[in-house]
């Protein structure tokens, strides 16, 4: 079976600011893990993670959130929509000063060959070309 993994277990696993939770979260991951389960995380997840963790109340650096999300990725039982544009977008994520979902955008565009419809000039800091100017 597949299992959706919410933003919240991927928090608890990586900031263990709520101990039982945390606790509960690695448990119940371990446990599927060990069953040869498959575990999904959805871009949208990976996105809410990031602007959790790297903003306001948690302010961890990008490159420790990063971290975290390419050890877990490791697993090969750990699985997402285009993974390589994934973890892509989290390198570039960490090295550049651009919001993830403008670099998981502009990877995507990259990879189909096509381009980002956007004001946003953060596109060119990845690839002048791929950026359509409305």
């Amino acid at each position: 079976m597949t299992y959706l993994v919410d933003t919240n277990i991927l928090l608890r696993l990586f900031l263990r600011d709520h101990p039982v939770q945390a606790q509960k979260a690695e448990k119940i991951i371990e446990n599927l893990l060990i069953q040869n389960q498959i575990l999904f995380i959805d871009p949208l997840v990976i996105s809410e993670f990031l602007f959790v963790s790297t903003g306001g109340k948690y302010n961890i650096s990008k490159k420790e959130a990063v971290h975290f999300l390419f050890i877990f990725f490791q697993n090969k039982q750990v699985v997402t929509v285009n993974k390589s544009v994934l973890l892509n977008s989290l390198d570039t994520f960490q090295n550049k000063n651009i919001d993830f979902v403008d670099c998981y955008l502009a990877l995507k565009a990259k990879t189909h060959s096509t381009k980002v419809i956007s004001f946003d000039k953060d596109f060119d800091k990845i690839d002048k070309n791929i950026r359509l100017q409305p």
